[in-house]
């Protein structure tokens, strides 16, 4: 019953203010939900074990190239390189499996969409044991070309290439390449499919990897990142030593196939590592993990601790009732109980809104970051996760109840019942409150000022002038052999193509170039007057490409069209480029010597920004060749094509070319500035969040000091001092820490972070004076707000009220 009463009085307390109590559980629930959503993913990234079988003894074999100074050139895999391997890793690994990760057509579905392909060797199915939603997964003698073909499809590719028919199983699929393959098993949606390439790089079909045509065309020079060779190590068996055995069986075969003794590969060398295959799949996010999870305590214990300040004034304005208690003789666990009351009171919401915005957390970081962050698939909040939650917010209730009870306590019951001309609050020196507020500033506008810089650098890049990618598609075609056959020239069938796009209704501007998406191509140039080498990126175009990307020439003239269609040796370049060429001599008419070639310089073009890039760099631009297969589209307001009305125009128009790549720039772009939306956002909240947390601190503060000068205050408004005077009065003597605290906060901007930020990984901030004078400006105004919020309530009192000290 008592504790029953307890906290029916400590409810009605808190419900007569319910603003302050909806703030506090805001702020210290949003915090402590962040926190615990970065606990989960650190866990995730670092210890947590793969869902595989014997995941532990799960390891990746890597191919090192070392130059001549023994330097990794590369970590990539050949394909005679990973088929030596896995041949040779059969006597030493318990089970392997070869990946080659490709996108490729299926040529079947109406649509002819391009899906990510696994050709895969025997072992997947043993090494990952993928869980089916239909059918099986092909083991260890049915992938080989002996065998008729077969596939795996994952639940997302049914979903969009079969509408989820339960009939599936036994339907083929064909490839660009003709062969038709029998669907033999659906994986199950809550299959995680291990991360070897990166976040988010799902695999729709799995095929045998008998079918890969790739082994036949690339030898012992040619590695990619496309391949995987996967293992599992047999217990009690050393890593290291595996890697040896493997290495000595490779170096010697690789050094005899791509001529090491000689030429620029003199002196290289080649070996072989096993590495983890949770180090592998977690990358640097396991190290970028554990300094999130730091950022994020680091913020809640700033909002705990001004948290703290807000519920000591409130305790402190019921030292007299404690001390009345403790007078006629109720116990310290009495008095204790009732505070403990108060902050169970408050902590049990935050606790549920803790475990809210986690859970809400992981969704939006699954849906928003897979594509950035790995494993987070595996990310959820499940119920042993929200039951600690709950006991650390009643934990957390406990301290908070024993630091404000011990706060309150430290006078008598007597001296605080007849010191009331002094006021009966237990004091904290005046210099440990300066010294409070001082930090809670500095370390409030040392957050804002990031935080906000980093929303400036996100805000200006999303918002800056950038090329035009509204109502535009990249597309791309494949040659099949009946292109090849025909007796036309492949220039004039791609010439024929592009008028037949151009004549379509919903289809505006037509240009033969490379995707103004797709990444400049580095190279370099010898400018013909000085003789200088400049590094630039390349893209070829031609005369439509800088209208519909909206570019905007400078000086100088755009290509033209008979200077594209017969290769003319002209070259454009943007502004920056051209402010190098004027040091030369100047940039209109310079010839630009590549490859034998020399181009001259007929025009400059603005820097438009690139989704993506944040620094303009020396670009140039050559005609593209009328036998390019890469379209860009521009289409009419309010009309598209989908993918399936392109692949059946381009087979009407030259069954010879089929759709490859066929991509809306527009979605691209956006996906592109993904990661910077995500700082903006990020940063803003983070910065309210401050702001928010901020505020309630200095107001407690503030009220705390306002408590302890409640006589003074009395007697001045007695003697007729107005209300502004009290404010005043309260300013002044909290301006010094102000000034402390926004010295400290700038100190630590200009000199500390500079230096100790980058070896703590912390990125970089270009913070200007107008970041440093909102951030400290804002928390001046917000210290002068306390003051008068603090003052109110004595100033509607009567001054004999005030100078006793009543609650």
């Amino acid at each position: 019953m008592i504790l029953i009463s307890s906290l029916r009085h400590a409810w009605i307390r808190h419900a007569r203010n319910k603003g302050l109590f909806a703030l506090v559980v805001a702020a210290l629930g949003l915090t402590l939900g962040v926190v615990v959503c970065a606990i989960q993913f650190t866990h995730l990234v670092t210890s947590q074990p793969l869902p595989y079988p014997e995941q532990a003894r799960l390891v990746v074999i890597e191919q090192l190239i070392l130059d001549h100074i023994a330097h990794p050139r590369s970590r990539d895999l050949s394909y005679p390189a990973i088929e030596l391997l896995h041949r040779e890793s059969q006597g030493v690994l318990s089970a392997s499996v070869m990946i080659d990760q490709a996108r490729d057509l299926v040529t079947s579905h109406p649509a002819q969409p391009l899906v990510t392909v696994g050709y895969i060797s025997d072992g997947y199915a043993e090494l990952f044991a993928p869980t089916m939603a239909l059918g099986r997964f092909p083991g260890a003698g049915e992938d080989s070309g002996e065998q008729r073909p077969l596939a795996v499809i994952s639940h997302t590719a049914w979903r969009d290439l079969f509408d989820l028919r339960r009939d599936v199983l036994g339907l083929r699929i064909r490839t660009a390449a003709g062969v038709d393959f029998e669907v033999v098993g659906v994986t199950a949606r809550e299959f995680v499919e291990p991360e070897f390439y990166g976040p988010g790089k799902r695999t729709a079909v799995w095929l045998p990897w008998a079918f890969n045509p790739s082994p036949r065309h690339w030898g012992w020079a040619s590695n990619t990142d496309r391949l995987t060779l996967a293992g599992r190590l047999p217990p009690d068996t050393d890593a290291r030593q595996v890697g040896e055995r493997l290495s000595q069986l490779l170096s010697t075969r690789w050094a005899e196939e791509v001529g090491a003794s000689a030429g620029d590969r003199q002196g290289w060398s080649t070996r072989v590592e096993l590495t983890p295959a949770q180090q592998v799949i977690a990358g640097n996010a396991a190290e970028v993990a554990p300094l999130l999870l730091a950022g994020t305590l680091g913020l809640f214990v700033i909002t705990l601790v001004n948290i703290i300040h807000l519920l000591l004034a409130r305790v402190a304005e019921r030292t007299r009732e404690f001390s009345i208690q403790r007078a006629l003789g109720a116990s310290h666990r009495h008095v204790f109980g009732q505070v403990l009351a108060d902050m169970g009171v408050l902590m049990l919401p935050v606790g549920v809104m803790a475990v809210l915005v986690a859970s809400a957390g992981c969704a939006l970081v699954r849906h928003l970051l897979a594509s950035l962050l790995p494993r987070l698939a595996e990310l959820s909040i499940g119920w042993p996760t929200a039951a600690l939650t709950l006991a650390a917010s009643l934990a957390l209730a406990l301290l908070l109840a024993g630091i404000a009870v011990g706060a309150s306590l430290r006078s008598t019951a007597n001296a605080s019942l007849h010191n009331g001309r002094q006021g009966t609050t237990a004091k904290v020196s005046r210099r440990l409150r300066m010294a409070l507020m001082a930090s809670q500033i500095g370390a409030a506008g040392l957050l804002i000022a990031v935080s906000f810089g980093l929303f400036r650098e996100a805000y200006g890049t999303l918002n800056a002038q950038g090329i035009e990618l509204g109502r535009s598609a990249s597309l791309f075609l494949y040659q099949t052999s009946a292109a090849l056959a025909r007796e036309q020239p492949l220039e004039q069938q791609l010439g024929d193509i592009r008028r037949r796009l151009a004549e379509l209704p919903a289809v505006e501007r037509v240009s033969q170039s490379h995707s103004s998406l797709q990444d400049f191509i580095k190279s370099a140039v010898v400018a013909g007057r000085s003789g200088a080498q400049h590094p630039v990126e390349l893209k070829r175009i031609d005369q439509e490409y800088l209208g519909m990307t909206g570019h905007r020439l400078v000086s100088g003239r755009d290509f033209s069209a008979a200077e594209v269609q017969q290769s003319d040796p002209v070259a454009l370049v943007n502004s920056v480029f051209a402010l190098t060429l004027e040091r030369d001599g100047g940039a209109l008419g310079t010839q630009l010597s590549r490859g034998g070639t020399a181009h001259t310089v007929v025009g400059i073009v603005d820097d438009l920004a690139y989704p993506g890039a944040t620094t303009a760099t020396p670009r140039i631009y050559l005609p593209a060749s009328e036998a390019g297969q890469n379209f860009i589209l521009r289409f009419r307001p309010g009309q598209a094509m989908s993918r399936q009305q392109l692949v059946e125009f381009v087979a009407v128009a030259n069954p010879g070319f089929g759709v490859f790549l066929y991509d809306d720039l527009d979605r691209q772009g956006s996906d592109l500035l993904l990661p910077r939306r995500l700082v903006a956002v990020s940063s803003a909240m983070i910065s309210l969040l401050v702001v928010l947390v901020a505020g309630l601190g200095l107001y407690g503060m503030v009220r705390y000091t306002t408590r302890v000068i409640r006589s003074e205050i009395g007697a001045r408004l007695a003697f007729g001092a107005r209300a502004h005077h009290i404010v005043l009065m309260l300013i002044r003597g909290n301006l010094t820490a102000i000034a402390l605290g926004s010295v400290l906060g700038i100190a630590a901007l200009v000199l500390v972070l500079p230096a100790m930020g980058p070896s703590l990984g912390l990125p970089e901030v270009n913070l200007g004076l107008q970041d440093l004078a909102i951030a400290f400006g804002a928390l001046s105004l917000l210290a002068v707000l306390a003051c008068h919020l603090s003052a109110r309530p004595l100033l509607t009192d009567s001054p004999a009220a005030v100078m006793r000290d009543l609650e």
